[in-house]
């Protein structure tokens, strides 16, 4: 008896049909251990949260899947608290966005002090650049270059009035305007470079100053005069 026993276990352990009806383990089909047969030995693993950003693809119940991120690659780190009238904005996939904050206070001499505050700076404007204010946090003035920095001078000496002209030139990107003296004979060069200056000029939210004579004064009509040192200069009328 109980050789017969161990031949049987000797069967068994090899995976081998006995005469007493144990069946090799490998006839049985995956149906039958998935479906709660006496031989599924799957186990449903822990499944630890994935980062965020992440989820969890193509998993069963034997399997979490494969962990699927974003761009981000699920790498975010925790956003810290946003300090006492502080805000996050702009909300990116990628990070906890651009911390924003009210009036921090003005520090001596009458400068604020943002050093302590990350500012969402607003969209960008071609030409032109963002200057912080200087007494509250986040607040932004708009600064453009002008045609001034790369427009050339123009001839404006003369012997008669005759010889001058008035050139109407853009000099920032509220639309404000000189009313310049120059020599007659250098008009045309002065209105194709002008026109190709204002084809590419920002345009930003703000009122365009009064337009401007070369002798300080301001007005809508303007006159233009050959001055006693030979020099076109123009005044409002």
């Amino acid at each position: 008896m109980r050789l017969l026993l161990s031949s049987a276990l000797v069967l068994v352990a090899f995976g081998c049909t006995s005469s007493h009806g144990v069946e090799d383990a490998s006839s049985v089909p995956d149906s039958a251990r998935r479906d709660g047969g006496s031989l599924d030995s799957c186990v449903p693993p822990p499944c630890p949260a994935p980062p965020e950003g992440c989820f969890y693809d193509g998993g069963d119940a034997c399997s979490c899947g494969e962990i699927v991120c974003d761009s981000c690659g699920g790498l975010i780190g925790d956003c810290a608290p946003p300090p006492p009238g502080c805000d996050y904005l702009f909300d990116e996939p990628c990070g906890c966005g651009n911390l924003v904050c009210e009036d921090a206070g003005v520090a001596d001499g009458g400068i604020v002090d943002c050093s302590a505050v990350r500012c969402a700076y607003p969209p960008h404007v071609d030409g032109c650049n963002w200057i912080p204010s200087t007494t509250v946090c986040c607040e932004f003035e708009l600064e453009c270059e002008t045609c001034d920095e790369r427009f050339p001078e123009f001839d404006n000496t003369c012997t008669t009035d005759a010889e001058c002209t008035i050139a109407m030139h853009r000099v920032d990107c509220c639309g404000s305007v000189e009313a310049q003296g120059i020599r007659r004979t250098e008009f045309d060069r002065f209105t194709t470079i002008e026109d190709a200056c204002n084809l590419g000029a920002p345009e930003c939210d703000c009122i365009p100053n009064s337009t401007l004579a070369d002798d300080g004064t301001t007005g809508t009509e303007f006159v233009v005069n050959c001055t006693s040192a030979g020099i076109c200069v123009t005044s409002a009328s």
